[in-house]
């Protein structure tokens, strides 16, 4: 049994008491003595880079069918701009959901600079309290400098933000999500899985027209690896740990460092063009 599965069964078992006996268990000293030494023999594994190759996936949204972005068909519009938004917030699927149309909760720079993005009022994020401002995520435009001409263009997620908001506003209505289904007929918002599947299917899809000898590797990506990878390569890239946390709203550094911080050297020894793509896509902090 998994170390975290033991802890919840310990806070369910000690809620449970202290409802019926107003008695405190989590507090009792042989107790936490006890979870102190599970811990020392089972620590939580360091989590592993993905299988799935970033690159790979970075350079099959630099080509069709998520190329030229104004002609492709919605599905791939929604994929690409879902997956870059996922990639430059380092957002939780669930607060890339809560992105709202509402007015002042998208907001471009006039020169197209940055975009921010804030949550809908009602939404409350996993580590935030009722008293705190809704979520606000800023998205830098990228150039091209360093990184080949036009690569860095065609990965920039406001770019993509742009061209999605304009394809989809005549099926929008009245819908306040950022994000809407694809079909243009929908008349429910998307939920939060789908948000996921959609994140899933991006690498699959990249993998599928990119990869294909190797898709098994993509056979276990799941949507929180965008947000892992996200903050280990700013912090790769000497971006600090602080700031880093910051920007993705962690709380504590070690529950980042021990289950969302990845070993970088994968990218950071690769010598190819395509490792250039993938540095030019960053947290913006």
């Amino acid at each position: 049994m998994r170390m975290t599965t033991i802890k919840q069964h310990k806070s369910c078992i000690c809620t449970t008491i202290r409802q019926s006996s107003a008695v405190n268990h989590s507090e009792d000293p042989v107790l936490q003595d006890l979870m102190r030494g599970l811990q020392k023999e089972a620590p939580p594994p360091r989590t592993a880079v993905p299988a799935w190759d970033l690159n790979v996936v970075l350079e099959a949204l630099s080509k069709p069918p998520f190329e030229p972005l104004n002609e492709v068909d919605l599905q791939h519009l929604t994929f690409k701009t879902v997956f870059l938004v996922a990639w430059g917030t380092a957002a939780r699927v669930s607060e890339l959901h809560a992105l709202s149309m509402d007015a002042n909760h998208l907001r471009f720079e006039q020169t197209n600079k940055w975009l921010e993005m804030t949550a809908a009022m009602e939404f409350l994020a996993k580590n935030q309290r009722a008293t705190q401002p809704p979520r606000k995520f800023r998205l830098q435009a990228l150039t091209t400098k360093g990184h080949g001409k036009g690569a860095a263009k065609i990965l920039c997620p406001v770019r993509a933000v742009r061209i999605y908001l304009d394809r989809t506003k005549f099926h929008r209505r009245d819908r306040k999500k950022l994000f809407i289904s694809t079909f243009k007929k929908a008349e429910k918002d998307v939920g939060i899985r789908t948000i996921a599947r959609w994140l899933r299917e991006t690498i699959t899809e990249c993998y599928r027209m990119q990869a294909p000898q190797d898709m098994s590797d993509a056979k276990g990506a799941h949507a929180h690896q965008v947000r892992a990878l996200a903050a280990s390569l700013a912090v790769a890239g000497h971006r600090p740990i602080k700031e880093v946390m910051k920007a993705a709203y962690w709380k504590s550094e070690s529950c980042f460092t021990k289950f969302y911080l990845k070993d970088m050297a994968k990218y950071q020894n690769q010598n190819t063009g395509r490792s250039t793509v993938a540095a030019s896509v960053s947290l913006d902090i």
